[in-house]
C-alpha cells in the first residue's frame, strides 16, 4: 500500500466518536479492534511480550497489550494515551497480527508521560496498535485514536513559510515529522515545520522558541528550501527551549529555520518562534581584548560569559585545546598580574553552567598555555593549579562552556595562592604540586620523567604519621573529608560494587607500606594521592608502582621544598634594655594555622613594655637608632594600627605588651583568634602601595621595636634581634 498517498483528512473530522470499552488482548495473534474515539483498556494482569515489529519500536513495553484499527478513510491519524493516570509507551506497526511491522514508538509526549504518534493511513490500513506502560506501570487507561487535522502549509522543506523579526506562533499539532537531507542531520525535529528569513541588515541573530509550552527543537540552515545548509541545531540551552545564533549574517541572505517537538508527538498549538538581533558579546570576548580590571590579586570574582561567542583560541595547543570543539566554547578573557612568585590555584567553584578553564603565560592572544581543566574542582568545576608564577608578571585566564554549541553565564573565578604547609614532626614543608594526572594502568619510565623535573624534593613516605599529615592538612582542590585506606594492609576491603564518591566526601586510598620509602628505580619518588569524582568509582589505587585506576578518578603529586628550619637567627645579640636583657625572636616558627603560618614569638621583653613588629625584603642594615640597631633594609613595614587602618587590614595590627615573664601578648586578637602569645604573620603584607603579599619562595626579615623606659627621664626605644625567613 502507498503511505505516502496524499490526505483527506477533511473527509475524518466528522468521524471521531468516543468507542466502548472492548475485550482485551495480552498477545499480537488476534487483537481486538479498536475504533475512533476513546478505548478504554485495563493492563493490569498483561505480561509483557518483547514485541517489536521487527525492530524500530520500543521492545520494553511492560504489561502490554494489542488492538487493531482499520483506517476508515485516507488521512493522518493521532493515537496516544493522554488521560492516562500512569507513564505508557505506545507503538504503531502496519498490519493486524504478529506479522505486524513497525511504524512509530513513543514514550513520552505534549501531554507529558503519556504517549502519542501520528501515522498516515489510506483507507481500509490495518494497523496493530501495542500498549503497555513504562516499566512496571500498569492499571485502567485510555487509547485515543483521532483523525489529524491536514498539515500545515509549511511542512515540508520545500514549501516553508515567511517569518519576520520578532515572535512567530506556530501550531505543529498536525505537521508530520520528517528527516531532510543536510538539514541538521541526524537531529529528528517531531512534527517539524519550516520558515525563512531574510536578512535585514548585515548583524548577529538568535533565533529561539523560548516561550514554547513543550520541549522544542531548532535548527537554522543557509538557503531558502531543501537545499540549504546547516549553520547549527539545538535542543535545551534555552532552558527546555532552544536558541541558535548566526554571527556575521548578510543583508539579503535568506535561512531556512526548522521547528518542531524534540521527538514525534511532541507538538501542540503553543509554539513561538522568535527571531532577535542579540545584544553584543562582552568587551573580554576575545583574546585580544581581556578585561584587566576584574582579576585583582586573590579571591572570588563575579564573571559572566553570558552572551560569549566561541574564539577558538588555545594558546598555542595542549593541553588547553580540549574542549568539545577544542578550546573553551562561548569564552572570555581576563588578564591577571602575579602578586607574589609561587603556585597559584584558580578555579570556577561556584558557577551556573559546566566550566572549562585555561591559564596562559603572557598577555593578549601572544599568550601561551600553562594548564587547563574541566572538572578538577568537582562536579561541573574547573581547577587549574600552576607552578612557577612570577610576581609582576601577567597572566591570561580564559573560561567558557566545556560543551560545543552551549551558552555561558554568570560564573565565579576563584584566585588562591598554594603555600606550603609546615609538618612539625620534620620541618618540611608540604604542597600539592600536580593534579589530575592522567594515565590508564601501569605507568612507565617515560611518564615517571616528567615528574623528575618538578621545583624541590618530591615526598618519601616513612611512617604512618606522615602520611596522616599529608591526608589532613594539604590544599587538595575540595576539602579532605574522608579517610584512606592501604591497599597492602591485611584488613584492606574494597566495598562491592568499588568506592564510590560522593559530592564534598573525597576518598584516597595509596598502596604505602609503613617503613618502605618510595624510591623505585625509574625516579617516582613521590607520593600519588587519588580520589574519584561524584558518583564515580575504581577498584583500587596506589602511586609508585602499578594502577588500576578509573579513568574518572583524580590523583596528586605532593613536594617538599626544603628540609630543616627556615628561619636564621641574624643580628644577635641585640642591644639590652634597661632591665638587663635584649628581645629575642628565637622562639619564631611555623605552624600557626593563620595567614602565612609564621608566628614571631618575641621573649625576654622589659615587663609592661609595648612593641610591634617591623618587616623587609632587605636585612643588610646596621643603623644604630635609639638604643638599638636597625637591622632591616629599605623599604621596611610595620604591623601597626595606623597600617591597619591605612590599608582597611585588622590583622596587619601586630601591637602587643610584654607580660610578667618578659613574653610580649598580642593585643588585639591578631596571633589567635582571642589574642596570645606573639603575632601570626598575615599573608598581606605591609607595604605601600597596599595589596602586596607573602607568596611560596619569598625571603623576608623580621625585627620587633619596643619601648625601652630608662631611669633617667623620657621614653626611648630599641630593637630585637633579627630572623630572616624563606617561604
Amino acid at each position: 500500500m502507498n503511505l505516502n498517498h496524499p490526505f483527506l483528512t477533511p473527509a475524518l473530522t466528522a468521524l471521531v466518536f468516543a468507542g466502548p470499552a472492548f475485550a482485551q488482548s495480552d498477545d499480537c495473534t488476534a487483537p481486538p479492534a479498536a475504533a475512533l474515539g476513546a478505548n478504554a483498556y485495563d493492563n493490569t494482569a498483561a505480561s509483557t511480550t518483547g514485541f517489536d515489529g521487527g525492530g524500530g519500536c520500543s521492545a520494553t513495553i511492560g504489561a502490554d497489550q494489542f488492538f487493531t484499527f482499520t483506517a476508515p478513510a485516507d488521512g493522518s491519524y493521532n493515537i496516544d494515551t493522554c488521560g492516562t493516570s500512569y507513564d505508557t509507551i505506545l507503538s504503531v506497526h502496519f498490519g493486524g497480527d504478529c506479522l505486524a511491522t513497525c511504524l512509530a514508538s513513543n514514550d513520552d509526549s505534549s501531554c507529558g508521560l503519556q504517549s502519542s504518534v501520528q501515522v498516515p493511513l489510506l483507507t481500509g490500513d490495518v494497523i496493530l496498535v501495542q500498549v503497555g506502560g513504562y516499566m512496571a506501570n500498569a492499571g485502567p487507561g485510555t487509547l485515543n485514536i483521532a483523525a489529524a487535522p491536514p498539515p500545515p502549509a509549511n511542512d515540508d522543506c520545500s514549501t516553508p513559510s515567511a517569518a519576520v523579526l520578532g515572535a512567530n506562533a506556530f501550531d505543529n499539532t498536525s505537521a508530520t515529522s520528517t528527516t531532510p537531507a543536510g538539514l541538521c542531520t541526524p537531529t529528528v525535529i517531531g512534527n517539524d515545520m519550516f520558515y525563512t528569513f531574510v536578512v535585514p541588515a548585515d548583524d548577529n541573530y538568535a533565533f529561539d522558541t523560548i516561550g514554547t509550552t513543550y520541549d522544542s527543537e531548532i535548527s537554522v540552515s543557509l538557503g531558502a528550501d531543501c537545499a540549504a545548509v546547516c549553520i547549527g541545531s539545538d535542543d535545551a540551552n534555552g532552558a527546555g527551549n532552544d536558541v541558535v545564533t548566526v554571527v556575521g549574517a548578510l543583508t539579503g541572505q535568506t535561512y531556512l529555520i526548522r521547528v518542531g517537538g524534540w521527538q514525534d508527538g511532541v507538538n501542540g498549538p503553543g509554539g513561538v518562534l522568535n527571531i532577535s538581533v542579540p545584544p553584543p558579546p562582552p568587551a573580554n570576548d576575545d583574546c585580544s581584548t581581556p578585561d584587566t580590571t576584574t582579576l585583582v590579586g586573590t579571591g572570588s570574582f563575579a564573571v559572566d560569559s553570558t552572551r560569549a561567542l566561541t574564539s577558538g583560541f588555545d594558546g598555542g595547543g595542549a593541553p588547553c585545546n580540549n574542549g568539545q570543539n577544542g578550546a573553551p566554547e562561548t569564552d572570555v578573557f581576563f588578564e591577571w598580574v602575579a602578586t607574589a612568585d609561587g603556585t597559584f590555584i584558580f578555579d570556577t567553584i561556584g558557577s551556573s553552567y559546566n566550566t572549562l578553564l585555561s591559564v596562559h603565560a603572557g598577555s593578549g592572544c601572544a599568550a601561551t598555555c600553562l594548564g587547563s581543566d574541566d572538572n578538577g574542582g568537582g562536579g561541573i568545576d574547573a581547577l587549574v593549579s600552576v607552578d612557577g608564577i612570577v610576581m609582576g608578571s601577567t597572566y591570561l585566564v580564559q573560561v567558557g562552556n566545556w560543551t560545543a554549541g552551549a551558552a555561558g553565564g554568570p560564573g565565579t573565578i576563584n584566585i588562591t595562592e598554594d603555600v606550603p604547609i609546615l609538618n612539625p614532626g620534620n620541618g618540611h614543608y608540604y604542597r600539592v604540586v600536580n593534579t589530575d594526572l592522567s594515565w590508564t594502568d601501569a605507568r612507565t619510565a617515560a611518564e615517571a620523567s616528567t615528574y623528575q623535573g618538578l621545583p624541590g624534593h618530591l615526598v618519601t613516605i616513612e611512617d604512618q604519621a606522615e602520611m596522616d599529615f599529608l591526608i589532613n592538612n594539604l590544599n587538595w582542590d575540595r576539602p579532605w573529608t574522608g579517610g584512606f585506606q592501604d591497599v597492602n594492609d591485611p584488613n584492606y576491603a574494597e566495598p562491592a560494587g568499588g568506592w564510590v564518591w560522593t559530592t564534598g566526601e573525597p576518598f584516597a586510598f595509596t598502596n604505602w607500606v609503613a617503613g618502605e620509602p618510595n624510591d623505585n628505580p625509574v625516579g617516582e619518588n613521590y607520593i600519588e594521592l587519588l580520589r574519584g569524582l561524584p558518583g564515580s568509582s575504581t577498584a583500587e589505587g596506589g602511586w609508585n608502582d602499578t594502577l588500576d585506576v578509573n579513568p574518572t578518578a583524580h590523583s596528586y603529586i605532593v613536594e617538599y621544598d626544603g628540609g630543616g628550619s627556615p628561619i636564621t637567627i641574624l643580628c644577635d645579640p641585640a642591644s639590652n634594655h634597661f632591665q638587663g636583657d635584649y628581645v629575642k625572636l628565637d622562639g619564631s616558627s611555623f605552624g600557626s594555622g593563620n595567614g602565612s603560618d609564621l608566628n614571631i614569638s618575641a621573649v625576654d621583653g622589659p615587663i609592661d613594655g609595648f612593641g610591634f613588629v617591623l618587616v623587609s625584603p632587605d636585612g643588610s642594615a646596621n643603623l644604630a637608632i635609639f638604643n638599638g640597631v636597625l637591622c632591616l633594609g629599605s623599604p621596611q613595614g610595620r604591623y601597626n594600627p595606623q597600617i591597619a587602618t591605612n590599608q582597611g587590614l585588622p590583622q596587619l595590627n601586630s601591637i602587643g605588651q610584654f607580660d610578667a615573664s618578659g613574653i610580649l601578648q598580642n593585643l588585639f586578637g591578631n596571633a589567635t583568634s582571642t589574642g596570645g602569645a606573639g603575632f601570626d604573620v598575615p599573608t598581606e603584607l605591609p607595604f605601600s602601595p597596599a595589596g602586596q603579599t607573602i607568596g611560596s619562595g619569598d625571603t623576608l626579615y623580621f625585627q620587633v621595636w619596643y619601648r625601652d623606659q630608662l631611669v633617667t627621664p623620657g621614653d626611648t626605644a630599641n630593637f630585637s634581634n633579627m630572623i630572616e625567613v624563606q617561604f
